[in-house]
């Protein structure tokens, strides 16, 4: 969930040199406009290490929370 957008901007991505290439969750970097280096982090990646094992994220099922009929008899 995004809590607050900073802005839009046009950035060039410049692709990773050999030291970077293999490193997981870094996509790239670019110029900013003071002239310093940012990386272009791949949150993608940085997630699937995190959340892999739980799957996809869905909304729970309203059906499964609903409380049972009142006076009714299971089955």
């Amino acid at each position: 969930m995004v809590d607050l957008l900073d802005g839009e901007g046009r950035t060039v991505v410049k692709p990773l040199g050999q030291l970077f290439r293999r490193v997981r969750g870094v996509s790239g970097s670019t110029l900013l406009g003071d002239g310093s280096v940012a990386m272009i982090l791949d949150v993608d990646a940085l997630l699937g290490g995190v959340l892999g094992d739980l799957g996809p994220v869905e909304a729970p099922d309203e059906r499964r929370a609903a409380p049972a009929a009142a006076g009714g008899s299971p089955g």
